[in-house]
């Protein structure tokens, strides 16, 4: 048991709390403090999500008032990561901290296939450390300078800077470096508020900052998606119903940000793959990515995580019931009489339309949302009027007092249409005290479904056309008959149907028409574009299958339908495929790519689990890979100036497809 522990500060990490321990008890090597504290000699260094956190608290001094908990919630990152997890895998991560399964948090967490990387040196501002040791004489880690897509201070905004010490790799497993060792630099670099990166920056590092003060959230990531679907509809971005307008907020979103910058933020958003992590995040809920992708989409939409976290979930287009009676006629008129609110969407613009009805009979719609106030007191529609109002109009009617304009007014309604309705209840014409004592010719509303006058006429004009000219296709009769297609397509279709041109047969054979040996060797071309693009992307491999070939290069249509017709494409296809064991040799070849950036000496089993190859490790070339690639990076991590680990499959894959290039265009034979 320890005699004593330093308490934390404010913001500051539990690995920085052992690192002044440390400093202070002046041990001669990194591990003696590790057994130390945990009683344990495999426990290692780590700055985020540190583990055994039990065990350390059992050494604590005695009368300590610490749970696990408060060191998770005040100082590990756990609160930047938590509002962005499933509420389980929350609970499970928790209990791993906890526990001894550190290696486990990584995976939970998704961090380990995060293009995101964590950043490689431990950093400060210089401002923190001057203010620090004024106010506590000496300096420490602060939590939020050490999160990825955090590079300025919001305290003193200046921008952050790299400390000697490394945050990853193999030769630190058991280093705890205090800060007190940092010598700050003179001259801070300030951010430029007119700048808008700076401003950008800032905004994401206050926003992080917001969330390590919060105690650690929990939402259904469901919720998340429901809130950015209905911000983006707000900006049409999406439908109500929930379609993403994919290509165009990609657009809008690097327009908003500039690619450069998100690239710098390893974020960028291809606009040419519909299987970017933007899209992932509103598709995918339940699967875990970077607390960064959502900082920046809130971003993006013009909220505050606060604010964004207070959005409702479930879409509200018309506000909150109960609505109010637009009949001014009826006795609660503008008053909250309606309880209930029937919602639809607009074949035509994917708007909610909301069907509204009172006791009184009075039933009108009104296309959404709603954006004011105001709103609520707007009709698009009457769908009936009531007996309230019919009876009203009655009473009116004989009245010699009320000229028709009066009626109509008291009526909210136009003279045409109270007119209109006099004829359909069949009130006496002519009025009392009518000018002209003539009765007034009602027609139906211009264009109404239920005219038979407008169906005979637009039925009729299509007619005619069809006789006049039988040679029309039926692209071209709508072009001469725009407005009578429409009518009869919305309203008559099945009459539209039966009277349309016959399907006349091609004249030009097929084979004439395309000439499938040239599209042939153009489309070998796409797909080895296609290979060559999956083949170097950044971040986790993906396997070359012929169908992700064929959808990176955006004919998997043509391919798919006429494999015989394509026969270079077809073999080129089956060339390019990659086998079971070449695409788990080449997640071996980049986990230890990564393994080697980071400085870390991963033993056999992690590269088993992290390059996912448990079920094909006993094959012969993937376990000499293991072999292989294990010593090496142990090797790398004992002599840091070793090169990058052999990666001989991925040479291999690039060397295929750029022979297959070049016979390609010297017009060589492929087969």
């Amino acid at each position: 048991m320890l005699s004593h522990f330093p308490h934390p500060y404010p913001d500051e990490l539990l690995y920085s709390v052992i690192a002044r321990y440390s400093a202070r008890m002046q041990y001669s090597i990194g591990r003696a403090v590790v057994e130390e504290l945990f009683n344990s000699s495999k426990v290692v260094a780590v700055i985020d999500l540190p583990s055994n956190l039990d065990r350390l608290l059992v050494n604590m001094p005695i009368g300590h008032r610490y749970t696990a908990n408060w060191l998770i919630n005040h100082c590990t990152l756990l609160p930047f990561y938590a509002p962005f997890l499933p509420p389980d895998r929350l609970q499970l991560i928790r209990q791993d901290m906890q526990g001894k399964n550190g290696p486990g948090i990584q995976m939970r967490m998704g961090l380990m296939a995060s293009t995101v990387p964590y950043p490689q040196w431990l950093r400060f501002c210089p401002q923190c450390i001057a203010e620090d040791r004024s106010k506590f004489i000496e300096t420490y880690w602060h939590r939020l300078h050490q999160i990825s897509g955090v590079d300025v201070c919001t305290k003193h905004r200046v921008f952050l800077e790299n400390s000697p010490f490394r945050a990853r790799s193999a030769g630190t497993r058991y280093l705890f470096a205090a800060a007190e060792a940092v010598e700050p630099i003179q001259l801070p670099r300030p951010v430029n508020e007119r700048i808008r990166v700076h401003q950008i920056l800032f905004q994401l590092a206050t926003e992080i900052a917001w969330l390590l003060e919060q105690p650690v959230i929990t939402i259904d990531q469901n919720n998340h998606r429901d809130r950015y679907l209905k911000l983006l509809a707000e900006r049409g971005l999406a439908t109500y119903t929930g379609q993403i307008r994919l290509t165009k907020l990609v657009d809008s979103f690097n327009q908003f940000y500039s690619e450069r910058f998100l690239g710098e933020l390893h974020c960028s958003v291809s606009s040419s793959s519909g299987d970017n992590w933007l899209a992932r995040l509103i598709r995918q809920p339940n699967k875990a990515q970077h607390p960064l992708h959502h900082l920046l989409l809130v971003q993006f939409l013009g909220y505050t995580l606060r604010e964004f976290f207070d959005v409702a979930t479930q879409p509200i287009y018309f506000g909150i019931g109960p609505w109010p009676c637009l009949n001014p006629t009826c006795k609660f008129f503008r008053q909250v009489a309606i309880n209930t609110c029937q919602i639809r969407f607009s074949a035509d613009s994917r708007r909610p339309v909301g069907t509204f009805a009172c006791e009184c009979g009075f039933t009108y719609i009104r296309l959404g949302p709603d954006k004011t106030i105001e709103d609520r007191y707007r009709f698009s529609r009457v769908v009936s009027y009531g007996p309230v109002w019919e009876n009203r109009l009655c009473q009116m009617w004989p009245d010699v007092e009320i000229s028709l304009r009066g009626v109509a007014r008291q009526l909210g309604v136009d003279p045409r249409t109270a007119n209109r309705h006099a004829v359909r209840l069949g009130l006496p014409f002519p009025r009392p005290g009518h000018r002209n004592g003539k009765n007034p010719v009602i027609t139906e509303k211009k264009n109404s479904p239920r005219s038979n006058e407008t169906r005979s006429m637009h039925r009729q004009r299509w007619l005619t056309l069809l006789d006049e000219h039988p040679e029309y296709s039926l692209n071209d009769l709508r072009a001469q008959c725009k407005a009578a297609y429409s009518w009869l397509y919305r309203y008559d279709k099945r009459w539209l149907d039966q009277h349309k041109p016959p399907t006349k047969a091609s004249k030009v054979p097929m084979a004439t028409r395309v000439d499938w040996a040239k599209r042939d060797v153009f489309l070998v071309g796409a797909c080895l574009k296609a290979a060559l693009h999956l083949a170097q992307r950044s971040g986790k491999p993906k396997q070359l299958t012929q169908t992700a070939i064929i959808r990176e290069a955006g004919c998997y249509a043509v391919v798919f339908q006429h494999p015989e017709k394509l026969p270079i494409t077809t073999d080129i296809l089956s060339q390019l495929a990659e086998s079971r064991q070449d695409y788990a040799l080449r997640r071996i070849e980049w986990i230890a790519t990564r393994a080697c950036d980071g400085g870390d000496a991963l033993k056999k089993w992690q590269l088993i689990r992290f390059s996912g190859t448990a079920r094909v490790k006993e094959w012969g070339e993937i376990e000499q890979a293991l072999e292989l690639f294990t010593k090496w990076l142990q090797k790398s991590a004992m002599q840091p100036g070793n090169n990058r680990p052999p990666l001989e499959v991925s040479r291999k894959l690039l060397n295929k497809i750029s022979e297959l290039f070049d016979r390609l265009r010297n017009n060589e034979n492929l087969n």
